[in-house]
């Protein structure tokens, strides 16, 4: 994840296609990248994800009677990363090296909660996209930080 981010291929399609779209007078949106949505998404327990042996089931359950059947349970996506806590878990060395580094300080001083994603990077709970987050927005200040940009007040 952290290589898709830094490389920016995460965000390189719907930037793309947002860009091309402008040209001919059309307004994109990613709504599943929208701050809400993401916010809400991180509150989530990971065992609704996978529902019933369902993959993808809440947004197929949430999206029931406004997408069509044939749509909504097709079957045909790509993989649904099943190893996503496996990996998750391997990372927790790198994040708590990361929290404790004085390059990162700058995010977990003035934006995140450092005793919060401390207590994630300990591995007792189940790692979240929160601690996933908090590592990945704690690099992206890190690097915004090293090419000048000037952090003033909080974000919102």
């Amino acid at each position: 994840m952290m290589g898709n981010i830094m490389s920016g291929r995460v965000g390189l399609l719907s930037a793309l296609l947002s860009n091309r779209n402008e040209a001919y007078g059309i307004i994109s949106a990613v709504p599943l990248l929208d701050r809400s949505v993401l916010e809400y998404m991180m509150d989530v327990p990971d065992q609704m994800f996978v529902y019933n042996g369902h993959k993808r089931s809440l947004i197929r359950h949430a999206m029931a009677g406004i997408v069509p059947d044939e749509v909504l349970w097709r079957r045909d996506k790509g993989q649904y990363s099943p190893d996503f806590m496996a990996r998750s878990k391997a990372g927790i060395p790198q994040a708590a090296a990361m929290i404790a580094s004085p390059e990162y300080a700058l995010a977990f001083e003035k934006y995140l909660s450092k005793p919060a994603i401390s207590q994630l990077a300990t591995g007792a709970q189940s790692p979240t996209i929160r601690l996933l987050q908090g590592i990945i927005c704690s690099k992206v200040i890190s690097i915004l930080q090293k090419n000048g940009y000037v952090f003033e007040g909080n974000f919102s």
